[in-house]
């Protein structure tokens, strides 16, 4: 377990997660939040267009994993909450 974490940049627009996030195969965590009635790219919007962030992913230094190329699949979910 927490072999696989990520870190969130500043983002453009919104709040981008904050500290080292652990990578989880059974729960879902926020990447970043985007505040309510937010509109991109036309008249009284924001300007930040597009929105953006970076997701730094590291995988632990450990002898258990093998060397080479891995590959992850990530599932982006945009909800109203």
């Amino acid at each position: 377990s927490g072999d696989l974490t990520y870190s969130c940049t500043s983002a453009n627009l919104g709040t981008a997660c904050s500290g080292t996030q652990t990578i989880s195969t059974s729960s879902q965590t926020s990447v970043v939040s985007i505040p309510a009635n937010t509109c991109m790219g036309g008249t009284g919007c924001s300007s930040a267009n597009p929105a953006s962030m970076n997701l730094n992913f590291t995988v632990a230094n450990s002898p258990t994993h093998q060397t080479g190329a891995f590959t992850v699949s990530l599932t982006f979910t945009i909800s109203a909450i």
